[in-house]
């Protein structure tokens, strides 16, 4: 059985935050054509269609929608290539499943019959306590959103709408382990990503916001004693990171981006169909062609500079003499100066001393049978 994901920006990179780190307000400068528009339904077809002919019945295929802020694509778009994409997988006998990542600013009672009649899962962008996301993620009038967004949260708790909370790990955040922590406690978050915070491209100043990689070292470090006591407690939280190492250096396939220092082609669709590779490498020179012309299959071979830029860092220490080396491969590329070295020392390699020998005699089952809830 084979699983195919497609990644879908239908607002391009439109947005009715400003974030002061978003890495894709970054990224879109960086190219000719910075806004591709909203994504029309006959394009949305298009990829679905195109997904469908390298796909047989009994496989399945996943949609994800991510932005820019997707939900300013309207509600008329989610219905329309949700039930386009349950369709027309029906005919060829291929299962669709739905994921939606977003700020939650324009969440309203009017999209839960959609989110729940497609199984949708939701991804909500949080950023913790009240004080440290307003200051970070404010809308068009230079306010905080903090409130707005605790509002869509129990919104989907209330209609019991399956989500998953993003928090972006700015080297600020990154500080405050315990509060982070306490604040997942007090909301009941039983499931949360900290997305590391990236530097500009190509930029040779440090952004003050993007996470160093001591500062990634010692939040983990510190949450990771946390995270034990609760699940010592009998409360399972999944911590991503913690539940990709688990899986990872179990012996299982990983199934997180990078983790594994090989890049896969992610099939990243921006408004107008054009694909790239991968998210944090959507620039012109990537650009594989469109979705909405040609099947995946077609277009995987134009990856190819994508898949051979910038890992040399490998044949240097540490990574030589590193006992992980084999394993992680210097993980991703992208975020070289955010997990891994600083001042000749890899924080991550660090990090996987301290904690990798007790997580692994985590008994899998526990992580296992959690995620089947």
């Amino acid at each position: 059985m084979r699983h195919l994901s497609v990644m879908i920006k239908p607002a391009s990179g439109r947005c009715n935050m400003r974030c002061a780190y978003c890495f894709y307000a970054d990224i879109i400068r960086h190219r000719e054509q910075a806004d591709y528009g909203i994504m029309s339904q006959e394009t949305a077809q298009k990829i679905v269609d195109n997904m469908l002919l390298d796909l047989d019945a009994g496989d399945e295929a996943t949609l994800m929608f991510q932005g820019g802020e997707p939900t300013l694509a309207g509600i008329g778009y989610f219905q329309y290539l949700l039930q386009y994409a349950k369709d027309a997988g029906k005919v060829r006998g291929v299962t669709f499943h739905f994921a939606l990542q977003t700020n939650g600013l324009i969440l309203s009672e009017d999209w839960i019959p959609v989110l729940k009649e497609y199984k949708v899962l939701v991804g909500l962008s949080l950023d913790g306590e009240k004080r440290i996301h307003d200051e970070n993620r404010k809308d068009f009038a230079d306010k905080g959103t903090y409130k707005r967004v605790m509002q869509s949260k129990a919104l989907l708790e209330k209609q019991n709408v399956p989500y998953n909370v993003l928090l972006t790990l700015t080297n600020q955040a990154a500080r405050h382990s315990l509060k982070v922590w306490q604040f997942v406690l007090r909301e009941g978050i039983d499931y949360i990503q900290f997305t590391p915070c990236l530097g500009e491209l190509g930029s040779d100043e440090k952004s003050s916001y993007a996470l160093t990689p001591e500062r990634f070292y010692r939040f983990y470090a510190a949450l990771f004693p946390l995270w034990m006591a609760s699940l010592r407690e009998g409360k399972y939280i999944s911590v991503k990171l913690f539940d990709d190492l688990a899986n990872y250096f179990g012996g299982n396939i990983p199934n997180a981006c990078g983790i594994h220092g090989v890049c896969s082609v992610q099939f990243v669709c921006e408004g107008d169909g054009s694909v790239f590779p991968c998210d944090f490498y959507m620039l012109d020179e990537y650009c594989m062609g469109s979705l909405a012309r040609d099947k995946p299959s077609a277009l995987f071979s134009k990856a190819q500079p994508f898949l051979n830029c910038g890992r040399d860092y490998i044949k240097q220490e540490p990574c030589i003499s590193c006992k992980y080396t084999m394993l992680c491969n210097g993980g991703c590329k992208r975020m070289v100066g955010t997990m891994y070295f600083s001042n000749g020392i890899c924080w991550y390699a660090r990090l996987l001393d301290d904690i990798l020998p007790t997580l692994l005699q985590i008994n899998a089952s526990i992580l296992n049978s959690q995620h089947t809830k």
